[in-house]
């Protein structure tokens, strides 16, 4: 025989009722059957596992005014383990350079190379609006009124600026009073002091906190992250409580009277 043989530790049963027998079904898309095969109920099991962080840069700029245009820059960083057991893991599963992960129902390849800058097709009559990461969208006046009291900091971090899909602003569900968190450091080490927002994922991924980072000595925001509090029923098994499930890292902002280029 020529055909090629690969194998895969499984887990199967057999499924009898009243001298019937339980059969499965290979579907079209199956990596692993021929299409259309019957077997035995059960499936493969993947041991062990890793988690892969995906990294990119971005680069933007806004006018401070409307029709000052705006543009957007970005490139994807490789791909990369993000501990030392994820890193032994990965060298036990041969060292792959690339890993196919679904998200939002699509299904897309990261890669350990580097990408290049690409730019989204710039808009010359917008402008006036600033992203502020991890709070919102806010006008130059907007900027120069921020809240520093208890109420107003707990509005602005749970509910911010950003028109949902159906027109509402915030996050999707309720987020509890804002705390404290003192004296941290942020993704890149730097330190930082913050506050954080705990709240329910909406996707069912369990209780999230959001954490806005802010320069001690300047007050310049350094990014935001959230962390796992408590997993919920939707949750990947590598959301465990006190995981980072995502950061953003602003490496420097300011103003200029020159059109910015992105960094080499």
């Amino acid at each position: 025989m020529d055909d090629q043989v690969r194998t895969r530790v499984a887990a199967y049963a057999i499924a009898v009722q009243d001298d019937r027998l339980l059969p499965a079904r290979s579907s079209e898309a199956s990596p692993v059957f021929t299409p259309g095969l019957w077997h035995l109920p059960g499936g493969g099991i993947d041991p062990g596992g890793y988690v892969v962080e995906e990294r990119a840069e971005f680069f933007s700029w806004p006018g401070r005014s409307r029709d000052d245009g705006t543009s957007f820059y970005g490139r994807d960083f490789a791909a990369e383990p993000q501990t030392r057991a994820d890193a032994d893991a990965w060298r036990a599963a041969g060292s792959p350079s690339s890993w196919e992960i679904r998200s939002s129902d699509r299904t897309r390849t990261i890669t350990s190379k580097a990408g290049p800058w690409t730019e989204d097709a710039p808009d010359t009559r917008s402008g006036g609006v600033f992203d502020i990461s991890g709070l919102g969208r806010f006008t130059y006046q907007e900027l120069q009124n921020l809240p520093t009291d208890p109420e107003g900091l707990r509005k602005l971090l749970c509910e911010g600026s950003i028109e949902l899909a159906d027109g509402r602003t915030g996050m999707p569900k309720q987020c509890r009073e804002p705390q404290r968190l003192g004296a941290v450091e942020d993704p890149l080490g730097r330190a930082a002091v913050g506050l954080a927002a705990p709240f329910e994922s909406a996707d069912g991924r369990g209780t999230i906190q959001h954490q806005v980072l802010f320069d001690p000595r300047t007050g310049k925001l350094l990014g935001h992250r959230d962390l796992q509090l408590e997993p919920g029923p939707d949750s990947e098994k590598w959301q465990v409580t006190g995981k980072v499930l995502d950061y953003l890292a602003i490496v420097e902002s300011g103003w200029t009277d020159a059109v910015p280029a992105p960094p080499e």
